[in-house]
């Protein structure tokens, strides 16, 4: 019974030490700001250097860790953000994440550009004075437009 237990246990260890990929906006409009998502879970991982997505040049990047323990074993995961603008159509390459000693692939993800306008709404705020001193009442002027054939129940 311990040893089909440690085996589970193994097992589901090697199972759950993957890496997964997620993209934001998978259908994004030209100039849109995309942020590409890796997350690996295990207890060494090192991720790859990555300045550029398929010639893009990568505008913020971010990391987040999450620790828990389950039955009083660890599980860490590791996310990594990097956030740019996309301009054409482009497929974004498999990466390769050590985890734990073993090299795992992340997923390709082609995005295509959404050539469609967008029927939302856009906001538009003008202020009356520019240059204000503390407690100087100043007039806020916010516009809405919208697209007419836009059901107001859509927004």
């Amino acid at each position: 019974m311990i040893k089909i237990g440690s085996l589970i246990l193994t097992l589901s260890y090697f199972i759950l030490a993957n890496i997964s990929v997620t993209v934001d906006t998978p259908n994004p409009s030209k100039g849109d700001l995309v942020t590409y998502e890796i997350t690996a879970q295990g207890q060494h991982i090192k991720f790859p250097d990555i300045s550029h997505i398929a010639q893009m040049p990568i505008i913020s990047k971010g990391t987040s860790t999450n620790i828990s323990y389950i039955n009083g074993t660890p599980s860490r995961f590791i996310s990594k953000s990097f956030s740019f603008y996309i301009t054409n159509d482009l497929i974004i390459p498999s990466f390769i994440v050590s985890i734990d000693g073993s090299n795992y692939q992340s997923e390709k993800i082609i995005l295509k550009i959404n050539n469609k306008k967008n029927n939302t709404i856009q906001i538009i705020s003008t202020i009356e004075n520019k240059e204000l001193y503390l407690s100087q009442i100043t007039q806020l002027r916010v516009t809405i437009i919208r697209n007419p054939n836009l059901k107001i129940l859509d927004i």
